[in-house]
């Protein structure tokens, strides 16, 4: 074998790559890396656009995905079957997330909505590229006929929410978007609720035979998954465990 080939080979034979950014999935990896006959989890932080292209690419094993898509008024799906054409999947519906903006104790700045970034005086920060927030926030700013050019700080990039909380907290900005979870962890901050969105785990339908793939099913679809989300944070879990084949 060539050098990069023999790369590809060791790569592969690490693990389960799974992708995403939640912190109930190091709990997926951790609870099913322990478990005999399953392979190993290895956790890859990607965004839920690029997560879904590396699965696509054949470089991740599972993608997650929290995309808003404006036209359809829904989640995930239209992505799904936009970024893996040709590829039949498997979504498994993680649980239902409060999606908001992080401002300062006591809302100084008076902001209600996302809509408040029309006035060009709200300093804000952003996330990566690629990330469902950064997509839910462009989407929205379409519909307001918001131009990003004219938003301080839009352009100013962090990789999580708990970063884009901390920057408010610490008064580097006014503005930034993420999970209520995130408002939780981190003082100085207030939340303003925007929509609740869905959390989906995808993986190729091919792979359902595989031992670990089985095991991941039967966690995610039981009990256990279920109450394991609904005691870490402020989730929606009316339809944790509920599967899709696209």
């Amino acid at each position: 074998l060539q050098p990069a080939a023999v790369k590809e080979k060791q790569a592969a034979t690490l693990g389960i790559v799974l992708c995403g950014q939640d912190s109930c999935l190091n709990m997926i990896a951790n609870y099913i890396s322990m478990l005999p006959g399953a392979e190993p989890i290895l956790r890859s932080y990607a965004g839920s656009y690029n997560s879904l292209h590396q699965l696509y690419l054949g470089k991740a094993d599972i993608a997650t995905s929290h995309l808003w898509d404006e036209e359809t008024q829904s989640y995930n799906f239209p992505f799904i079957t936009r970024l893996l054409p040709g590829m039949p999947v498997v979504v498994v519906r993680l649980m239902g997330r409060t999606m908001g903006i992080y401002i300062a104790k006591g809302n100084p700045k008076h902001i209600t909505g996302i809509d408040s970034l029309q006035s060009g005086k709200i300093r804000m920060v952003n996330r990566e590229k690629g990330s469902g927030t950064r997509i839910l926030l462009d989407e929205k700013l379409k519909v307001y006929g918001i131009d990003r050019r004219n938003i301080p700080g839009y352009f100013q990039e962090y990789n999580d929410h708990l970063s884009i909380a901390g920057a408010v907290a610490r008064g580097e900005a006014d503005f930034g978007m993420g999970a209520e979870t995130a408002a939780r962890q981190v003082d100085g901050v207030d939340f303003v609720p925007i929509q609740t969105e869905w959390y989906d785990l995808v993986f190729p339908q091919e792979r359902q035979g595989e031992p670990t793939f089985q095991i991941l099913m039967e966690y995610l679809t039981g009990p256990r998954f279920r109450e394991e989300v609904a005691a870490t944070g402020p989730y929606d879990v009316s339809q944790t465990g509920k599967v899709f084949f696209l």
